[in-house]
């Protein structure tokens, strides 16, 4: 489910916070990534500008089952480096143009976007990113409801959570049971292949942010 905005700016708040005890600071650092010899550091600004993106087009939140908006920014961009190297290319300037023009013409009346005054490089490159690390991650992951779930899984879930299910016969909620268990197994397929990538390029935390 899509984060509201006012969520997004006790977050972002929150960060801020942590990163300083100075009320006047808007840019601060919130991870570390190494990409070879190169660390790129993730900031409060690029967080911002992934909350607006998420708002316009969900990416991650459904492989979750609790959100957390900077994690979700260091996947994208742990995705991302991957796509680089296992495509060899990235998303053409056309199709940049193109998704930032409707990205930008979507948030023109928003007073809180307006604020931001986000530049024409600063939105490229977050839409470079997205798109990117979207079309990779659409190849490694698959489409959810093509995730296969045995008639005896729908069975075991349906003896054990019945009373949660309204003691509706098995035929009326198999579907919403299938549903549910394609959730949790693109979650646990996600979960493997987040920690993997995580483990391959390293990320650090800044501000007293810890992996649980």
């Amino acid at each position: 489910m899509p984060i509201s905005m006012t969520a997004a700016l006790l977050i972002l708040t929150f960060f801020l916070n942590l990163a300083s005890a100075q009320e006047d600071v808007r840019i601060a650092g919130l991870a570390k990534i190494n990409d070879g010899d190169k660390k790129i550091t993730l900031t409060t600004r690029d967080l911002q500008l992934s909350l607006f993106l998420s708002e316009y087009e969900p990416f991650l939140q459904e492989y979750q089952d609790k959100r957390d908006p900077l994690r979700e920014l260091v996947w994208e961009e742990l995705i991302y480096l991957e796509a680089k190297k296992v495509l060899n290319q990235e998303a053409s300037s056309g199709e940049v143009k193109t998704y930032s023009t409707a990205f930008k013409k979507k948030l023109a009346a928003d007073k809180l976007w307006i604020g931001f005054q986000f530049s024409d490089t600063e939105i490229q490159t977050a839409v470079q990113r997205r798109i990117t690390a979207r079309r990779l991650f659409t190849l490694k992951m698959g489409e959810k409801a093509s995730i296969f779930v045995s008639p005896e899984e729908i069975e075991s879930y349906y003896v054990q959570n019945r009373s949660q299910l309204g003691q509706r016969p098995i035929s009326e909620v198999q579907e919403k049971i299938r549903s549910g268990l394609q959730t949790l197994k693109a979650q646990d397929r996600f979960r493997d292949w987040s920690n993997a990538i995580t483990r391959t390029h390293g990320v650090f935390y800044f501000s007293g942010y810890k992996i649980k």
